[in-house]
């Protein structure tokens, strides 16, 4: 048995349409460091699902872990450079104020994904996503979408044939880049975010950590 892990922070805030991964229209969509994270973090929500679909019958566990947010030097991506000053002049103070703020330790952060990785019922976390061990909790709607996951896994696909040089299938160019239409509740293309946008994305980041 093996069990696969994406580890993983917010999906909630995240956009993904395939079609633009394989740059098949030219959608004007501004582009914000923190909404791409995002974007990504959907997708290895999706991919989660999509392992499950294609191979969970042979023995394969996927699930994914949001490990919350964890006081880490990652933090100098989203902060002015003062702040990871102060943090690495007053690490106690850091401390406190992580704890307070419901930003979880390096060791607290990855108890999710050691707990996975060793859980006995695997079965019984397949295709799930955890905040922390025992934790499950809903993941964005948009990963209940068996086409989207698809589309997404064959997207990439694409992308690795492309990458390699070698011919892209019609048939797998046509599942992976075809417009989603049926399902309006995923909206994965009119979400624009302007400058802006990063600041509520990480508050609702920051709420996923907690109950």
């Amino acid at each position: 048995m093996t069990i696969i892990m994406s580890i993983m922070q917010n999906n909630t805030a995240g956009v993904v349409n395939p079609n633009n991964l394989l740059q098949m229209h030219g959608e004007n969509r501004a582009y914000t460091r923190f909404g791409a994270y995002c974007d990504s973090k959907l997708a290895n929500v999706l991919f989660t699902k999509e392992i499950v679909a294609r191979y969970g019958a042979s023995g394969i566990v996927s699930a994914a872990v949001h490990p919350g947010i964890v006081n880490t030097k990652l933090f100098r991506h989203i902060v002015p450079q003062w702040v990871m000053e102060e943090k690495e002049k007053h690490p106690e103070r850091d401390r406190v104020m992580a704890k307070y703020l419901g930003v979880r330790s390096p060791d607290d952060g990855a108890l999710g994904a050691v707990w996975l990785a060793t859980e006995a019922n695997a079965v019984d976390i397949q295709g799930k996503y955890y905040n922390g061990p025992y934790d499950e909790r809903v993941p964005a709607t948009a990963t209940n979408s068996t086409v989207l996951s698809k589309s997404l896994w064959d997207a990439s696909e694409v992308l690795v044939l492309r990458a390699l040089g070698k011919p892209v299938p019609d048939d797998l160019l046509q599942t992976a880049s075809r417009v989603i239409i049926d399902e309006p509740s995923l909206d994965i293309t009119t979400l624009k975010p302007g400058p802006g946008a990063g600041v509520g994305n990480f508050a609702r980041m920051m709420l996923t950590t907690v109950k």
